[in-house]
């Protein structure tokens, strides 16, 4: 991507539906976690995780009837925040109560209850679960077990999980949403997206966490990973993800978003790993 083109940004008409729907998650996530006696310290934490309360929505744009978007990225949203509790209690990196993490198990189940009971073939969309988080969390746990020590494994890794974590998500928005024609146009998307934003994610986690161990930045800043290699394979997932959200009648056009992510990692993150 060429630093100096002009990138137009969203339209005003995604910006307001965006934020609009942001807002919703976040008083009904507030209303949930309060009916569950959370404390105040998870709720803060988890209405904190601006990530995971704005990207479910992006899945949900092939689905016509801006109501059901609304719906449909809030029950994402809950499913992915419980996957965020999960891998904390996992980790054991956070200061929470983990008897408190272990509510991913209520987001799940709720989540999944909602997500099943809106579209019209159930079985399919609990068999797409059922998979792709088999999918999933074999290739965490491959992660975990062996970190990547070169770009070439991390970037397998984060296929296996980030990318198909998106991926599955946007899947399960398409069939809950009654849009299977867009199915496979929403999982690509999906998957490219959540590369890019892996990408972002593991970098600000090795400045901010201090992790090391088959972090993308260690191993960007100890010559194991080269940052030209690293910048092709962001454009190539920012090519797929713009043709995939041009295809299928997305409600809006998310070229912008993309072009704007790849953007801000290429020209902010990126640059102090290759100088640092």
């Amino acid at each position: 991507m060429n630093s100096g083109t002009h990138r137009p940004g969203p339209s005003p008409a995604l910006l307001a539906e965006w934020d609009e729907v942001h807002d919703c998650i976040r008083e009904r996530l507030q209303g949930l976690l309060a009916g569950w006696d959370a404390s105040l310290h998870l709720t803060e934490y988890l209405l904190g995780l601006r990530g995971y309360l704005r990207s479910p929505y992006l899945l949900t744009v092939w689905t016509p009837c801006p109501r059901t978007r609304r719906e449909l990225a809030w029950e994402l949203t809950l499913h992915g925040l419980g996957m965020k509790l999960f891998d904390d209690l996992l980790d054991l990196d956070t200061d929470h109560d983990r008897y408190e993490l272990g509510y991913c198990l209520l987001m799940w189940h709720t989540a999944t209850r909602r997500l099943a009971h809106r579209t019209p073939d159930a079985v399919r969309l609990l068999e797409v679960l059922e998979r792709e988080f088999v999918r999933i969390g074999t290739g965490q746990v491959r992660a975990k077990r062996r970190p990547a020590c070169d770009l070439a494994q991390w970037w397998s890794d984060a296929e296996h999980y980030s990318g198909s974590f998106q991926g599955c998500y946007a899947l399960l928005a398409a069939l809950a949403g009654d849009v299977p024609e867009a199915a496979e146009h929403a999982r690509t998307f999906g998957h490219s997206f959540g590369m890019i934003t892996m990408v972002a994610d593991d970098l600000q986690d090795y400045r901010l966490k201090g992790e090391r161990e088959g972090n993308l930045g260690h191993l960007l800043l100890t010559g194991r990973a080269c940052a030209r290699e690293l910048t092709t394979l962001l454009e190539t997932a920012r090519q797929q993800a713009v043709v995939a959200a041009g295809q299928g009648c997305p409600s809006h056009d998310l070229t912008p978003v993309i072009d704007s992510y790849t953007h801000d990692v290429l020209e902010r993150v990126l640059p102090s790993y290759v100088t640092g």
